[in-house]
């Protein structure tokens, strides 16, 4: 199995990606996660974060509750010049510290990077719509990891969503 849909061969050095959540597609219609009613929503925010040899595979923090918070959309972009010291799959995992993991993004990432012949943007991977979490605990962080240390290269997360209270 090579790891591309339909069992393909790599085309031109690209990386597959596959990216999960437990929870599914949810309509956003008025409903938060367990269909629980969703109170007073305040404003829309879009939080980022880069991942680098640097981060390692620490947690990173993206959100914090007080008093709740919701996700309506994981997205992670892999660099393409992004390295490991052996070859082999990454999983970038979004954890919320109450519930457990929300989403995962999983990337073959090589051990040496070989410059293109020709212009190559990075691979950019997301939820789908109608993903929807929704914390319900005020104490509550939502962080974001990678499974296996980079050695070159750059890995960028955001989320889309924004803080609500914990009325129900």
């Amino acid at each position: 199995m090579s790891g591309f849909p339909n069992n393909q061969s790599n085309p031109a050095g690209a990386i597959p990606v596959w990216i999960t959540t437990p929870v599914g597609d949810i309509s956003l219609s008025s409903t938060g996660s367990g269909d629980e009613p969703i109170p007073a929503f305040v404003g829309d925010s879009y939080t980022s974060t880069v991942l680098s040899s640097a981060s390692g595979t620490s947690p990173v923090t993206l959100q914090t509750g007080a008093p709740g918070y919701y996700v309506t959309r994981l997205q992670v972009s892999f660099d393409p010049t992004c390295t490991l010291a052996v070859a082999g799959m990454v999983t970038v995992t979004f954890t919320d510290s109450v519930a457990g993991v929300i989403g995962q993004a999983r990337a073959w990432i090589p051990a040496a990077f070989v410059a293109p012949t020709v212009p190559v943007q990075m691979l950019l991977t997301q939820s789908g719509a109608g993903y929807f979490f929704r914390s319900k605990s005020a104490t509550s962080t939502l962080s974001v990891a990678l499974s296996v240390a980079l050695t070159a290269g750059s890995i960028r997360v955001a989320i889309n969503g924004g803080t609500t209270s914990i009325d129900s």
